[in-house]
């Protein structure tokens, strides 16, 4: 009979996959799009591994809830503990600003509750504008935690099935029960539309982590059984992993976190996927472990909690100080990422601690100093940014009603008819008018829309937060057929990802060639895609005679002062200049059609 306690050759692979992709997730989250389904491998191994250990140490008579408390403890804190102390103290001295009222989510970190202190802050994974945080993707972590807090009920209660309707039973049960959990996913999007509440749920994450302990459980059994996979069976095993692993490939390039269909079917089918690579690898007599199993993965896969931990800060912190437009970046990025997480395996190693202090070796005394002013830095943090947040929050919030309320008023001034005549010479070949602008755009417009309304009095702004290109599409349509000529549309839609060339040239066409059209260029400097987006935005006057762009980037870069601690979204002085360059770029070009 197998051992339980034999090492299960491919789960180390399978790590190294998932960590993988969901760092190239981090690193371009508009190619890598789908890459974000890694962590739906991660929770499945982490039930599986958890539930087999301790099915295993319970057998052996050497399970216990001290051994078990500590056991996790001594796994994540003093390495999560280390990276939030260090990301902090760095952000002390480079960017203060990051952490200038960091202790409430420390806090949530530390204590497991992350997720929740997110979905509170309406922290978009997707987007990154809104509350931007070197630690981001803390949220799973808070779920991994919570999940071995009620672990050992969970166990009990299996073992207490186990003992009066057997091991079929049990391991029945607890399958069930999770892929009834995972219908938490479908049912929370259909009734909010909420991403970030579906995304972060413990409620609609829990049926991963239980779907990997049936697993676990399931081949514990078998082995201790001598139960084995042969003959046509196993031959089946391996197109069928074959497939998924494909299958998890194509969807780290296709599947966009913000499409409604990852909350349908995309995360639910990928965590079921995930859960039989796992247990095609975990399953007695199968020879796929063996296949998948190699040095460089399996390094990955053996220090994945450290990659994890590190790779966000890294990424928002080389973006947020502006060093991801140097040569190669990503290479710097990946590179100090696996420095800093063997730097972090040897310090929390014990024999680090047991070895003679040596104030010799400079790094030891850098990093000594990082601690520092990482603790000193928490300690010290207060509530500005938060009160920051929320007044951004808050003007969003009283402008998007205030923009309801103009659009269900009537008597705005009305052009009867579209101007013909071509004025090329003017840099635009269409009549640019002031009356009657239709402006569409994101969060960055609407923080700015009661004061482009004091400029143009007689326009219509349709804009709304996390808004993504294609989704203006159908309420522009509407604005753009209501019986107004509308010779002017002006467009600010950069913020929340890359603009692809498909989607930019579908709102041209919408638009139409018989208007003049404005696009804003983006000033976003914390989000990667901010230099893709304008490099994109000045082909297309080109392209298209009828477009003219709007050069906020270079005016707004000059003016730090002019945003909310996102440095991204204009406060009240940052939204008179983005209104008041709307007009100007307008009666520019109107000068010249004179």
């Amino acid at each position: 009979m197998k051992s339980t306690n034999q090492k299960i050759m491919g789960l180390d692979a399978l790590k190294g996959f998932a960590i993988i992709g969901i760092t190239l997730f981090h690193l371009f989250p508009q190619r890598v799009k789908g890459g974000y389904l890694g962590v739906c491998l991660f929770f499945v191994l982490s039930g599986f591994l958890l539930a087999l250990s301790s099915q295993s140490k319970a057998r052996n008579g050497t399970f216990s809830l001290r051994d078990y408390w500590k056991g996790r403890i001594r796994r994540i804190y003093p390495s999560l503990l280390l990276v939030l102390l260090m990301t902090i103290g760095f952000c002390v001295f480079f960017a203060p600003a990051v952490v200038k009222a960091i202790r409430p989510e420390f806090l949530s970190i530390v204590f497991g509750v992350n997720n929740f202190w997110q979905i509170a802050q309406n922290m978009d994974y997707f987007t990154r504008v809104l509350n931007a945080s070197p630690f981001s993707h803390m949220w799973f972590l808070s779920i991994l935690l919570q999940f071995y807090l009620i672990w050992p009920i969970l166990f009990g209660l299996y073992r207490l099935g186990k003992k009066r309707k057997g091991w079929v039973f049990a391991v029945g049960t607890f399958f069930i029960v999770s892929v009834l959990l995972m219908g938490a996913m479908p049912v929370c999007y259909g009734i909010t539309s909420d991403v970030t509440r579906c995304y972060y749920g413990t409620d609609t994450r829990i049926g991963a982590l239980l779907l990997g302990a049936s697993g676990g459980f399931l081949c514990e059994e078998l082995s201790r059984r001598g139960l084995r996979v042969k003959g046509a069976v196993h031959r089946w095993i391996v197109p069928i992993f074959a497939v998924l692993t494909g299958a998890f490939l194509l969807a780290f390039f296709m599947l966009d976190g913000q499409n409604p269909w990852a909350y349908w079917f995309g995360i639910g089918f990928f965590t079921f996927a995930a859960f039989l690579l796992v247990l095609f690898c975990a399953i007695p007599g199968s020879s796929i472990g063996r296949w998948i199993d190699n040095p460089v993965l399996n390094w990955i896969g053996k220090n994945s909690l450290g990659l994890f931990l590190w790779q966000y800060p890294i990424i928002y912190l080389f973006t947020y100080l502006h060093w991801s437009k140097i040569f190669l970046a990503p290479v710097w990025e990946v590179a100090l990422l696996v420095g800093l997480t063997m730097m972090t395996n040897k310090i929390v190693s014990s024999s680090f601690w047991k070895r003679k202090p040596s104030f010799r070796f400079a790094p030891n005394v850098a990093v000594g100093l990082i601690l520092v002013a990482g603790a000193f830095g928490m300690i010290r943090s207060d509530s500005s940014k938060m009160s920051d947040q929320q007044e951004l929050a808050d003007k969003l919030e009283e402008n998007q009603a205030r923009l309801q309320a103009d659009s269900n008023q009537t008597g705005k001034e009305e052009v009867s008819t579209l101007d013909p005549n071509d004025y090329t010479s003017s840099g635009n070949v269409k009549k640019v008018d002031t009356q009657g602008v239709v402006l569409v755009g994101d969060s960055v417009m609407l923080s700015a829309s009661d004061q482009i309304m004091n400029v143009l009095p007689s326009a219509t702004i349709n804009a709304e937060v996390g808004r993504h290109l294609g989704q203006e599409q159908a309420p522009l349509k509407e604005i753009l057929n209501d019986g107004n000529a509308h010779q002017t549309v002006v467009a600010g839609l950069g913020t929340n990802g890359i603009l692809y060339d498909f989607a930019v040239e579908e709102l041209i066409e919408l638009i139409g060639e018989d208007r003049n059209i404005f696009f804003i260029n983006a000033y976003c400097p914390t989000l990667e895609w901010e230099q893709s987006n304008n490099d994109y935005l000045n082909t297309l006057p080109a392209l298209h005679p009828n477009v003219t762009i709007i050069d906020w980037y270079s005016l707004a870069s000059q003016h730090p002062e002019w945003f909310f601690s996102d440095s991204t979204h204009p406060n009240e002085e940052g939204s008179k200049a983005y209104a008041d360059l709307i007009l100007s770029s307008l009666r520019t070009v109107m000068e010249k059609q004179k």
